[in-house]
């Protein structure tokens, strides 16, 4: 389960920015991911629903995941502390502390290609920008509103080190501002034991948009 909450946990690049998203919002991360890892007879299939806090002001997010692996069914909570350095994982009464990256802002990086897409229908419509650009051996797509930077959507396709990757990612209900800044306080079962390193995965080095 470890490896599954570690490899979410996603950062954006840290490239000069087209646009950022809000500094302070919160809403709903739906999620499909499907691994096909070199040798293995079937592909993973992870798919999750998330209601995310991001707060780039006090450089942490949380989130609580509801998590689909396979048929495997589990709820997660976790808090990036990125001053602090350390992730903590809640499941039940168990917590799990590991090392973060240094916090960065999620953003559409300079030298992504731009296209415009208007989503809607006569005087209802909304200006969207989709983002592409190539990292390594992976193409990240990320749409956002032309105005205001909101995240829409953002995939990621292509081989890491040992798999090939596919994963979709879109945003609903999202509200600016943090309306209970508690979620980021980790529970009283998290204050001892150790903190582990983790290991940064290539989705970690590529995202735009994805926050866990």
């Amino acid at each position: 389960m470890l490896r599954i909450v570690v490899l979410l946990s996603v950062a954006c690049v840290a490239w000069a920015s087209i646009c950022c998203v809000p500094r302070q919002w919160e809403g709903t991360e739906g999620t499909a991911l499907g691994l096909m890892r070199d040798g293995a007879p079937q592909p993973n299939f992870i798919q999750s629903s998330i209601n995310v806090a991001y707060d780039a002001n006090n450089q942490r997010v949380a989130a609580t995941q509801y998590i689909v692996v396979d048929d495997f069914q589990t709820m997660v909570k976790v808090i990036m502390d990125y001053k602090q350095g350390i992730q903590y994982s809640i499941n039940g009464t168990r917590c799990t502390k590991t090392t973060l990256p240094p916090f960065q802002e999620n953003c559409i990086p300079d030298g992504a290609q731009e296209t415009d897409i208007t989503l809607g229908a006569g005087g209802k419509t909304l200006t969207v920008k989709t983002y592409t650009m190539t990292v390594g051996n992976l193409t990240v797509n990320a749409q956002v509103t032309e105005n205001g930077c909101i995240p829409v959507s953002e995939s990621i396709v292509g081989r890491s080190p040992g798999e090939f990757i596919h994963m979709g990612t879109s945003y609903s209900g999202i509200t600016p501002g943090i309306s209970d800044p508690s979620v980021f306080t980790p529970p009283a079962s998290c204050m001892s034991g150790p903190v582990y390193p983790a290991e940064v995965s290539a989705l970690k080095r590529v995202a735009f948009l994805h926050l866990l």
